[in-house]
């Protein structure tokens, strides 16, 4: 067997681990979602939110997130191929992040994903909508209760530790597949043996 062929079997199965980790994800972002869902009162944690393009040919140009009452976003990060606004109520030391808008172009039926660090001083449920606009000029207003077609992305505060969050675990799961699909993709460029 040739050092190509050897190669090839070795890729074969990162290959379909990475098709599989992209095809769970699709499924598992069917709305507008932020995640760790879940959150530690106080705590400034570290949030992902991603926003699903649903309609079929036609790219996000614009992804709004509005933040409620009580929710402290502390920032707002940038995301390659998009500008951002930010927009704030208040001044000086009562100053709040109420919104961000990041303007861009995301391909058809892909996922944009952005990046915020928040907290919470007070347990309890947070909504935080968010308003998708497409190449098209339509909108969709994430904006919904759970269980509605147009669901709010969800943040629950807890005074404890308990509970967990399924959307954390989705993108555990999609990190760590990709890690190991991008590790064995540069042992094989290095020309060494996978295990």
């Amino acid at each position: 067997m040739d050092h190509v062929s050897r190669r090839a079997l070795r890729v074969a199965p990162l290959t379909l681990a990475l098709a599989v980790t992209l095809a769970f994800s699709a499924t598992a972002f069917a709305h507008a979602r932020i995640g760790p869902g879940n959150a530690l009162k106080g705590d400034v944690q570290d949030f992902v939110l991603v926003v699903p393009g649903e309609k079929p040919g036609l790219a996000t140009t614009g992804v709004r997130l509005t933040v409620p009452e009580g929710f402290n976003l502390r920032v707002a990060g940038d995301a390659p191929g998009w500008t951002k606004k930010v927009t704030t109520a208040g001044t000086g030391e009562d100053v709040r992040i109420t919104a961000v808008d990041w303007t861009g172009s995301q391909p058809a039926e892909t996922t944009a994903v952005f990046s915020i660090i928040g907290s919470a001083a007070d347990s309890g449920t947070y909504l935080l909508p968010v308003r998708q606009t497409y190449s098209d000029g339509s909108v969709v207003d994430w904006a919904g209760p759970a269980g509605s077609d147009e669901p709010s992305p969800v943040v629950k505060v807890r005074s404890d530790v308990g509970g967990g969050s399924s959307t954390l675990a989705v993108i555990a799961l999609i990190v760590g597949a990709l890690g190991v699909v991008l590790g064995g993709a540069a042992l094989i460029a290095r020309g060494r043996p996978v295990a």
